[in-house]
């Protein structure tokens, strides 16, 4: 599932780090409803930002 949230600066600065505390609450209540869902889930934010990150810097 693609979630355009990972193309926002904010989601990638989360995915560089891979820090899902860094998206903000303000940011997650500025998400589509499909992505605010996502972003409520812990284990799924993680999940995307590591597919982010694996996006981003191949290795």
């Amino acid at each position: 599932m693609t979630v355009s949230c990972c193309k926002l600066p904010e989601y990638q600065e989360a995915a560089k780090f891979g820090n899902w505390l860094m998206l903000s609450e303000e940011f997650r209540r500025n998400l589509s409803l499909v992505e605010y869902d996502f972003a409520k889930n812990r284990s799924a934010i993680e999940r995307q930002v590591s597919k982010c990150v694996v996006k981003q810097a191949p290795r």
